[in-house]
């Protein structure tokens, strides 16, 4: 069984069944993975993640003040739309997110790249308010991936495909450049897709319109 902290098994089994049952079907997809991950602490005392890759060790968070990081890091979306989508490139372990996710009227779609880290996270921090959140939706690749794109189609809509923006936590496109580029044609076909039920609609509306007036002659 996939070691993980109480509470976050009892959200995924709650919110995110689908999910849990890829993770606990994972088959060690993890240890296949070059890139370590361990905890340390940062200057103010919280618990921050550590990245061996090789010879180089990346620090996630700030090693002085990661909850201030976080709130600065948010900030930059404050005057963010209402309806407003963000896909973001990695997750993180959850400081960004509840800051982000304070702004309810606004979507939040992260996308883990790494199994072995979403594993990580879930066995050394208590996550499982982010997967209540309405407005936030995590997808990790190799697990409940595959379903992303038809599920981007009820986010991105024709009332908010004007305001859909692709960015990436601190120190995830350094590490994933690739996937960064997918997700960009990832979001560029959700935009199509809402654009061409939006025009469609107008279509249609048109031409119930001008079937009405041509059959007024009828009716009287």
């Amino acid at each position: 069984m996939i070691q993980m902290q109480p509470s976050n098994r009892q959200a995924l089994e709650t919110y995110a069944p689908d999910l849990l049952a890829q993770l606990e079907g994972a088959d060690e997809r993890e240890s296949q993975e070059d890139m370590l991950y361990s905890a340390c602490r940062a200057k103010d005392g919280y618990l921050i993640d550590m990245l061996s890759d090789g010879d180089k060790t990346i620090y996630l968070q700030s090693q002085y003040r990661p909850l201030d990081e976080a709130f600065r890091f948010a900030k930059q979306y404050e005057n963010a739309k209402d309806s407003s989508c963000f896909l973001f490139l990695g997750m993180g372990n959850g400081y960004i997110i509840r800051e982000l996710m304070q702004r309810e009227n606004i979507t939040f779609i992260f996308y883990e790249p790494s199994v072995s880290y979403f594993m990580y996270v879930l066995e050394n921090y208590d996550i499982s308010d982010i997967f209540q959140a309405k407005n936030v939706r995590i997808f990790v690749k190799g697990l409940n991936d595959s379903s992303m794109l038809l599920e981007m189609y009820v986010y991105i809509t024709q009332w908010n495909w004007h305001s859909v923006y692709l960015e990436s936590m601190p120190k995830y496109q350094q590490l994933y450049p690739d996937i960064i580029t997918f997700l960009a044609k990832l979001r560029e076909d959700s935009i199509w897709h809402a654009q061409q039920n939006y025009i469609n609609k107008l279509r249609m509306s048109d031409a119930n319109i001008r079937n009405a007036i041509y059959n007024l002659q009828y009716i009287y």
